[in-house]
C-alpha cells in the first residue's frame, strides 16, 4: 500500500467492427478481460498462500528448460508445453477454467 494500485490489470483497447445485428459489444473483449482477471486472481492466490506449501504455488512454472507454445493444426487452439499445472479447481483460477470449461470437441 505504498501509493501503488493494489492490482496491475492490463487494459487492452481492441477496435473491432460491429455487425448489423450485434447485441454485445465484443465477445473477444470479454474473453480478454476474463483472461486478465484469471491471471490477476492467480497472482493474488499465490500471494495469500505463499509459504504454505500448497501445490497451487507452483502452477504454471516451467518444469523443463524449454517451454513451447503449441498450436492446433487449424490454429484455433493453443497450449503451453513444459509448464506444471496444479490441477486445483478450488484454489487455482487457471486450472479451474482449464478443467471446468467445455472443450470445443464437446459442442
Amino acid at each position: 500500500m505504498n501509493g501503488q494500485p493494489e492490482h496491475e490489470l492490463c487494459t487492452l483497447d481492441y477496435q473491432e467492427p460491429l455487425g448489423n445485428t450485434t447485441v454485445k459489444v465484443s465477445a473477444r473483449r470479454e474473453r480478454i478481460e476474463n483472461h486478465d482477471k484469471k491471471w490477476w486472481l492467480a497472482r493474488k492466490v499465490k500471494q495469500l498462500l505463499s509459504g504454505t506449501g500448497y501445490r497451487v504455488l507452483n502452477c504454471q512454472k516451467a518444469i523443463r528448460t524449454q517451454v513451447e507454445v503449441q498450436k492446433s493444426a487449424d490454429g484455433e487452439a493453443s497450449r503451453i508445453d513444459g509448464v506444471m499445472l496444479c490441477g486445483s479447481v478450488w484454489l487455482c483460477p487457471v486450472c479451474c477454467l482449464l478443467y471446468t470449461s467445455p472443450s470445443p470437441r464437446d459442442s
